[in-house]
């Protein structure tokens, strides 16, 4: 009988509707203009030896309910100029919305920070979404990297 009630309440702390979506930095749709500077090493983007300027890369978002509920995407990374947007698209139509922009601070070996997804941006049955990250590079002094992607 203790162990049904532990079951029950562990069952309803966890959300039915619980949904996860995540990412490794090696997976994103690198954009044409960034082709011959990205290199990735395991789940890691990043940038070849002795390369400079602007990686950019584009991930999709996906989920099987409406409203899954994310209110942080969580970047983690490692070094300074790393951005990240996180963008929908309406359904049949080329509109876009950006949600929200932010770069990263600078961060040493293996930081995760957190950007705030604004209230209501979830609608899955209206909108596509994805996440949109750029590596800057000025010189080789500096290293950004991604290593994954997930909203909590």
């Amino acid at each position: 009988m203790k162990r049904l009630i532990l079951v029950l309440l562990l069952l309803a702390a966890t959300p039915v509707f619980a949904q996860y979506w995540g990412v490794p930095g090696s997976a994103g749709d690198i954009d044409d203009a960034s082709e011959t500077l990205f290199d990735t090493d395991g789940p890691t983007l990043k940038f070849k030896s002795g390369q400079t300027g602007t990686i950019v890369a584009r991930y999709p978002v996906f989920s099987s309910v409406q409203d899954p509920g994310w209110t942080d995407l969580a970047v983690n990374y490692t070094g300074a100029g790393v951005s990240v947007k996180l963008i929908r698209l309406l359904y049949c139509n080329k509109f876009t919305n950006q949600l929200l922009s932010e770069s990263m601070p600078t961060g040493e070996s293996n930081t995760c920070e957190g950007a705030a997804v604004p209230a209501n941006s979830w609608d899955f049955t209206q909108w596509t979404y994805y996440v949109e990250v750029t590596l800057t590079r000025g010189s080789t002094a500096t290293d950004p990297q991604l290593h994954q992607l997930h909203f909590q």
